[in-house]
């Protein structure tokens, strides 16, 4: 199971991108942060196998800054709502129910569990801390030995590089566009890490409005945000790569995005 390349979904959800994942062959780790999402995603008894054989690992977790010292951090969750979950205290106006929830930095994800192909990342404003942490541990990993030593080593949720090796960042990346304003920083992290090429996929077609608004059903599991890596399809130039340093200029997405016409993810590749 181990030697299957592995895919971190950051953001695991009611866990429809985790079975597309799975049911391609890919070994999974899924992060979330609501305990209820997991509870759902895993009444799906085509998932309990690949729990049972390893090839499923999930974590209840939170994503953390790279800066934070929180070992826990509060989260409120709707209960007849587990698709709805929020690591802010207005959720409580709408019946949201605080819990506690431990925190991991999204670099150390790759520390403990190795190197991945994919990172999936949807946690909403959270996305900006988990592309932080893997642009602060690049900075710390170029200028360490390739000997899998990491200034991380004591970080709060105790993921110690077990894995070995010489860190470095998923070949493919996504984060969803919670909002416009968040491309420039997205744009700074990517390049950081190393990405040279992006696409901008449209996400209604996979995940349309009763996934996002309607009340959860046991027979609505999920709804995923589509193909990832070579397969992703860009809004304008299909399974075709832009380049990186163009992204800026690409706001076409944008003016979409913000008349409500449809919502977006950015996938971006590295070289190497």
């Amino acid at each position: 199971v181990n030697k299957r390349p592995l895919v971190i979904d950051v953001g695991l959800g009611l866990g429809a991108d985790t079975r597309y994942y799975l049911r391609q062959g890919f070994r999974v780790v899924g992060v979330e942060a609501n305990p209820a999402a997991i509870e759902a995603a895993l009444t799906d008894p085509s998932t309990k196998p690949y729990l049972l054989s390893g090839q499923l690992i999930v974590l209840n977790a939170a994503i953390a800054a790279p800066n934070s010292s929180e070992a826990e951090m509060p989260f409120w969750v709707i209960p007849q709502r587990p698709e709805q979950s929020k690591a802010q205290g207005w959720l409580a106006l709408d019946g949201g129910v605080e819990a506690s929830i431990r925190t991991v930095r999204c670099a150390n994800l790759l520390h403990v569990f190795g190197e991945a192909v994919y990172m999936k990342i949807d946690v909403e404003f959270n996305t900006v801390d988990c592309l932080a942490s893997l642009a602060e541990e690049a900075k710390m990993a170029r200028r360490l030995p390739k000997d899998g030593s990491s200034s991380s080593d004591n970080d709060n949720d105790n993921d110690n590089g077990a894995s070995g090796g010489f860190w470095r960042p998923p070949k493919y990346i996504s984060a969803e566009v919670e909002n416009a304003g968040l491309i420039g920083i997205f744009n700074e992290h990517l390049l950081e890490l190393g990405y040279t090429h992006y696409k901008v996929t449209r996400q209604f077609i996979y995940s349309p409005g009763p996934c996002e608004q309607g009340y959860y059903q046991t027979e609505l599991l999920g709804c995923g945000s589509g193909p990832f890596g070579e397969s992703a399809v860009d809004y304008q130039v299909g399974v075709d790569w832009k380049e990186m340093k163009d992204l800026l200029q690409d706001t076409a997405f944008l003016v979409e995005f913000e008349n409500g016409y449809d919502w977006f993810d950015l996938h971006a590749k590295r070289a190497d």
